[in-house]
């Protein structure tokens, strides 16, 4: 399934949307019907962030992140909310600084290191910036560097071809009617569960982890999964 730098041969749907990226840069072809299907995954992403009506949401991704990330800014607009963009780089520091100080921000989602470590070194205090806003999700190592220096952040993860966000009940979700999830061999892996231009069977995350059977106070019937520590065992 490794790129190889080559477009992957399509499995399913003749009308590609765009590519994104998944694993370690492979390529993520996605057709229109995936885009489709992943933003109703990504409703019930955002109506876990319980965010007001016609709320301002500020997204920030990577371009080659929009794979997984195009489906929320289609959510919001979905669901009424209206979203601004920023690259999340240090390019774009100053820009996402303006907007959360002009505007009535209620959430930023896709916050990275990149950004943070931009902030710090074009003069800013990523938390001073941020810990207005009233939901920050953020990547991964992003997400603790946050919580670390007290900004009360949400996390989202990339899990191969697989967008997980928590919600306000800080439980960690992904899309149970497109993928399934399950611990195998130590690590997380997924597979789709429906038709997708690119077919993945037991990807393997690399990440560990386990799939619970809670039912999670915010409503959202997902699946909700527990990722141990990068680098550390599944957690007890």
């Amino acid at each position: 399934m490794r790129a190889g730098g080559q477009i992957p041969k399509i499995a399913f749907g003749d009308s590609i949307w765009g590519y994104g990226r998944y694993g370690a840069d492979q390529l993520l072809p996605l057709s229109h019907d995936d885009i489709r299907h992943d933003t109703a995954g990504a409703v019930r992403a955002l109506r876990g962030l319980a965010l007001p009506d016609r709320s301002i949401i500020l997204l920030v991704s990577k371009v080659a992140d929009m794979g997984h990330l195009h489906p929320v800014q289609a959510a919001a607009r979905e669901l009424g909310h209206i979203v601004a963009n920023a690259d999340a780089s240090i390019g774009d520091v100053e820009r996402v600084a303006m907007f959360v100080r002009v505007l009535p921000i209620a959430a930023v989602i896709g916050v990275n290191v990149e950004m943070l470590g931009g902030m710090a070194d074009s003069g800013l205090d990523p938390a001073g910036v941020l810990s207005g806003v009233p939901v920050i999700v953020a990547l991964g190592a992003a997400c603790d560097q946050l919580v670390e220096a007290g900004v009360d952040a949400l996390r989202l993860e990339l899990l191969g071809p697989v967008l997980a966000m928590e919600c306000r009940s800080r439980r960690l979700h992904i899309d149970g009617v497109r993928w399934s999830i399950e611990e195998m061999g130590g690590t997380l892996r997924v597979s789709n569960l429906a038709p997708r231009a690119l077919s993945v069977r037991s990807f393997d995350t690399g990440r560990h982890g386990r799939v619970t059977a809670e039912i999670c106070p915010c409503a959202r019937f997902d699946p909700v999964i527990e990722l141990a520590a990068e680098g550390g065992g599944t957690p007890a």
